[in-house]
Order: C-alpha cells, then sequence, then structure tokens
C-alpha cells in the first residue's frame, strides 16, 4: 500500500510553487509603471523522483514523481538589448547636446536677417563706397564713422555672446560631473549590495534593475562601457574605471572634457 503522505508531500510541494508564482506575478504587476523594471519570472522543475515504495526493486515502469519546486526567480533582461539601447542613449545625448549648441549659435549669429553681421557688413562697406566717390562729402564721411561704430558695436556683441556661451557650456560640464560621480557612487554601492545578496545564492533582481536604471542614465551623459563577468561589474569612461567590484572612482570636469558622449 502506497504511503498517504507521499501524495500529501507533492500536494505540499506544489501549492508552495504555484503560491511563489502568483505572488512573483503579482509583484510584476504592481511594478508596471516602476521606471527600469524587468519582468520576473519563476523558474519550476520537477523535483527528485522516487523508486515506488516496496520491499524490493519496483517493478512499476517508470519513476515515481515527487512533485514540483522552483529553484530561482530570474528577470526577463537582454543584456545584448541593453548594450544597444546604450550605445543608441549616448548617440541620442551627443546629437541633443550639438542641436542645443548649434540653436544657440544660431541665435547669437543670427543670419541671415536684416540685422545681423552680413547687413552691418553691407552698410559698412556701402559706406566705403560712397565715400570713395565722394570723398569731400562730410555726410558720407560721417556715415563711415557711424557704420564703423555699429559694426564695431555688432562684434563685440557676438564676441560677449559667444564668451557667455562657453562659459554655459563649461558649468554644463561641472554639473554632469557632479551628477554622474552621484549615480557612480550609486551604482558601486548597489553592486556592494547585489554581491553580497547573491553571494548566497538568490537573485538580487530589483537592485540589478536599479543598477539598469542608473547605468542608462549614466549613458545619456556619456560614452560609458559595461562589463560584467564572473570576476565582478565594471563601468568604464574610455580609459577610466568609474565602477570596480563596488568601487567608485570619481571623475573631475577636466577629466570630462572630449570624454562626453555629448561632446
Amino acid at each position: 500500500m502506497r504511503s498517504t503522505f507521499h501524495g500529501l508531500e507533492t500536494a505540499r510541494r506544489s501549492l508552495f510553487t504555484q503560491q511563489a508564482a502568483l505572488q512573483t506575478t503579482g509583484h510584476n504587476v504592481a511594478n508596471a509603471n516602476t521606471a527600469g523594471y524587468s519582468r520576473q519570472t519563476v523558474n519550476m522543475v520537477a523535483t527528485r523522483p522516487i523508486e515506488a515504495i516496496g520491499l524490493t526493486h519496483s517493478t512499476i515502469p517508470g519513476q515515481l514523481g515527487t512533485g514540483v519546486e522552483f529553484n530561482s526567480i530570474t528577470r526577463i533582461r537582454e543584456s545584448f538589448l541593453d548594450n544597444q539601447f546604450r550605445n543608441e542613449s549616448q548617440n541620442n545625448g551627443n546629437w541633443s547636446v550639438r542641436l542645443d549648441t548649434l540653436q544657440k549659435l544660431e541665435t547669437i549669429v543670427n543670419e541671415p536677417s536684416d540685422s545681423g553681421l552680413r547687413s552691418i557688413l553691407d552698410k559698412f562697406w556701402s559706406s566705403w563706397h560712397d565715400l570713395s566717390e565722394s570723398p569731400e562729402d562730410l555726410t558720407a564721411r560721417k556715415l563711415v564713422r557711424e557704420t564703423a561704430n555699429a559694426l564695431t558695436d555688432a562684434f563685440n556683441q557676438t564676441s560677449r555672446q559667444l564668451e557667455e556661451l562657453r562659459a554655459d557650456l563649461s558649468e554644463n560640464i561641472e554639473v554632469k560631473a557632479s551628477q554622474m560621480n552621484t549615480a557612480v557612487q550609486t551604482i558601486a554601492e548597489l553592486t556592494n549590495q547585489i554581491r553580497r545578496i547573491e553571494g548566497f545564492g538568490d537573485n538580487a533582481n530589483d537592485l540589478r534593475d536599479q543598477r539598469d536604471v542608473l547605468v542608462d542614465e549614466l549613458s545619456k551623459m556619456a560614452n560609458i562601457t559595461v562589463r560584467e563577468t564572473s570576476d565582478g561589474y565594471q563601468v568604464s569612461l574610455g580609459s577610466q574605471v568609474l565602477v570596480e567590484n563596488g568601487e567608485a572612482n570619481p571623475v573631475t570636469a577636466d577629466g570630462l572634457t572630449g570624454s562626453f558622449g555629448a561632446i
């Protein structure tokens, strides 16, 4: 006679496993609008079967199943797509900053228009032409002087605006450096937490999502490279390592010049 406890144990394992699957589904639904959240799935496997109970080797074909259990809860995430997304984010950041800078330059130069440098230069050369035809005309001389002053003022105004734009870009790099250092420090802290949790055999799915969100944001600001191997997790900016196995290396504005994906 077969044991009743075997059936109860099989049912218990099935109940706990399906309960974990339902809880994970609820977790997925609850985080449907969470930025950077990756859907999670429960990986189920059949438990180790046993021989049918008997004093001797069972003559029943096959082995007696013992139910189901789950061995992990993993994220549905593709690293290849992550890398592609970050590469395109870098390109987007690059062109966005270029567009913004060129639009500001376009406003400063203000061409073509009736009040831009070209118009003032035309008036300046036209006044000289008029003076060459009537050198003794006092009005023509006065017009040359006035157009020369206007041209000088226009050049000085353009120079001041270009200098302000240069200062604005320098300040923007300082701001980006501060934002990057904050993100890098948080990524390093999350890496340490992930390493500690997964050292016990668990999957730190939610922490990995949080780290990936920060890395995605970082990729919009600079041309970074991300590597994850069995030896650890690394985030690099060119030849400079920003995160190395939980250790953060801050960056400076001077070190970022020419390294930004947006520069």
